[in-house]
């Protein structure tokens, strides 16, 4: 789980070290979110409402109030307010409170002001780097929109500026640390990690590495894409490829547009699959560190509750109750994996899979140097290819390599290299005919978040631009006729949006009325899941007949410290007439496009 920012029940200050340029706009954001949360709890609504008037929300405003509690710095505070008899209901009134308690009501001299003071609370000192941050080539930290805090954890990162041109390539040693100017890192290509942390896959590349030199691409230079390596699992036999030069330029594009200008922000590098450690009833959860691969978590999550709950075509976990097991270390792995595993193998049309793995030793010569059309980013070319055509073989490879995919570690790129995966699984080609514009489609967006097409891509196996069912074509039988590509089957999973409430999308049946009682939900910029332990509410012969259920609801980027259960009754139907919309939470708003009953939170609600 992400370390939190709040030490000893105090704020923390470096919450509000941020840029100059930045810090009075974020503390302007959070003072504003934390009076409106507070007016919104008193349901002092036309205070509220002149507040909205003078002060218009925007879409950095913030409205989710996990969020806004990770972005105040006070985590730990409502953690502790929570457990009070009678806790407060606003985060207003928990600080305040805690700034009561702690705050000495008496302020007493010391009899011997020679002897210094020692302080009652540790200070951390920010660990010793042993190892240099990889270059990237974002000249800037991306964050999103008031739901990333910028930290480095105490290390510090180094980011590519304008490349320098030089007329002559300097060989370095794999292992090696090579300083190109006073701004420029390279990290070592050989991990100094055991084996016990990762498992690297080695490959052989005689003589010098080039590295990160402008040369001309010519016959010499796309020729060393023939020389590839070859690996093999040490107890499957899987043969593996090291990644080609145009396998990893389509890659990029396909991602970002451009294999040149983009590659993976902080928050990508540093996510994997990660389970919640800190609350036993939530140990089927991944945990999200930042903002940006929630989409790929969300689909990941919603997989793994479906293996968890409907194992073998199970039509309930179980009828009694909604307490869901603990799940140990040893059944967390198999879930991961038997859900990634079917994740690529829906991709491959279920006949083939692809999975890329890492490797610690040195690329191609042609990966390492930057061209017109491709610039290294430490990742994309350290890359092992591995093919399947069996979906056993597939699973059991997943499970060997599967501490690539949750290690914790920073630049542990799990969430990246499983999005490699898919996409290879697929086929770079194949995905762009799913796009409604192959051209103009990129699988990330603003600020490292994730596209309809990705996320129609992990759930349904295809990357196609629309939510809707079927095609629809614009100006058919004109020159500028267009079709829109939906939805083709029933999903295993399925996906409701906020969107569809504001009228910019339509949500169809095959994505509504699922195979199972799992819904990615997508509001606000950001993916959770939703998913019921009864099956009867997507069966289209007993649906009709159950009025009242209960739906869980997990956010890995939430910090939930028990589940979030609500109840629905549809006897009790409600329009979007009669709802108070002000103080509903985008969660609600969500559920309303497929249930019009009434809502009821086993917590307070989350905004």
């Amino acid at each position: 789980m992400a370390s939190s920012s709040v030490h000893s029940g105090k704020v923390d200050p470096a919450i509000l070290r941020t840029s100059d340029g930045g810090r009075k706009k974020k503390v302007e954001d959070v003072s504003i979110a934390l009076v409106r949360e507070y007016l919104s709890r008193k349901g002092y609504k036309s205070t509220l409402s002149a507040l909205d008037t003078e002060v218009p929300r925007t879409e950095e405003s913030i409205s989710n109030r996990s969020v806004l509690v990770k972005e105040a710095g006070v985590v730990n505070i409502m953690k502790s307010n929570k457990k009070q008899p009678d806790p407060y209901r606003t985060i207003i009134e928990a600080i305040v409170n805690n700034q009561l308690e702690t705050t000495p009501t008496t302020l007493t001299t010391p009899t011997n002001p020679t002897t210094p003071i020692t302080p009652t609370t540790s200070v951390r000192t920010p660990p010793t780097p042993t190892s240099t941050t990889p270059i990237t080539t974002l000249t800037t930290p991306i964050t999103g929109p008031s739901r990333t805090i910028n930290k480095t954890n105490g290390k510090p990162v180094t980011y590519s500026t304008t490349p320098t041109i030089t007329t002559s390539a300097r060989i370095t040693t794999p292992t090696s640390t090579s300083t190109l100017d006073s701004t420029k890192k390279v990290t070592r290509y050989q991990s100094e990690d055991d084996s016990s942390k990762s498992i690297g896959t080695k490959i052989t590349n005689d003589g010098g590495l080039l590295l990160y030199e402008d040369i001309e691409e010519d016959s010499s230079f796309l020729l060393d894409d023939k020389v590839v390596s070859h690996l093999f699992s040490s107890s499957r036999n899987s043969k593996g490829e090291q990644i080609s030069y145009n396998t990893a330029i389509k890659l990029r594009e396909v991602v970002f547009g451009s294999a040149t200008t983009h590659s993976f922000n902080s928050e990508w590098r540093n996510q994997g699959f990660v389970f919640n450690k800190e609350v036993p009833s939530l140990s089927y959860g991944l945990v999200q560190h930042k903002g940006g691969p929630c989409g790929v978590l969300a689909c990941v999550q919603s997989y793994i509750i479906k293996n968890m709950l409907f194992a073998d075509g199970a039509n309930s976990a179980d009828g009694s109750t909604d307490a869901i097991p603990f799940i140990n270390r040893k059944e967390q792995k198999e879930l991961l994996c038997k859900s990634l595993a079917q994740i690529l193998w829906k991709a491959g049309e279920r006949k083939k899979a692809t999975v890329t793995v890492r490797s610690w030793s040195p690329p191609v010569k042609s990966l390492t140097v930057r061209s017109r059309s491709y610039y290294p980013d430490q990742l994309t070319e350290l890359l092992v290819v591995h093919s399947f055509l069996d979906f056993d073989q597939l699973q059991l490879f997943l499970l060997e390599y599967v501490d690539q995919f949750i290690s914790a570690e920073e630049e542990n790129a799990g969430c990246i290299l499983f999005l490699y995966s898919v996409i290879l699984s697929r086929g770079v080609e194949r995905l762009k005919t799913d796009f409604d514009d192959a051209n103009n489609t990129k699988l990330l967006g603003a600020h490292g978040y994730c596209s309809q097409e990705l996320v129609n891509l992990f759930l349904t196996g295809a990357g196609t631009s629309n939510t809707f069912n079927g095609d629809i074509v614009i100006d058919e039988g004109t020159r500028d006729s267009q079709r829109l590509k939906g939805l083709y089957a029933q999903s295993e999973i399925g996906y409701l949006t906020l969107f569809e409430y504001y009228g910019s999308c339509k949500v169809g049946e095959f994505y509504k009325s699922p195979v199972y009682p799992i819904w990615v939900v997508c509001s606000e910029s950001h993916f959770t899941v939703i998913f019921s332990l009864n099956k009867d509410i997507v069966d289209k012969n007993s649906c009709f007949s159950i009025i009242e259920f209960n739906i869980h609801y997990y956010d890995g980027l939430g910090q939930f410290m028990e589940p979030v259960i609500l109840n629905l009754n549809l006897s009790q139907s409600v329009t979007m007439i009669s709802l108070n919309l002000e103080l509903m939470p985008p969660l609600e708003l969500t559920l309303h496009t497929k249930w019009k009953g009434q809502i009821n939170w086993s917590c307070d609600k989350i905004y």
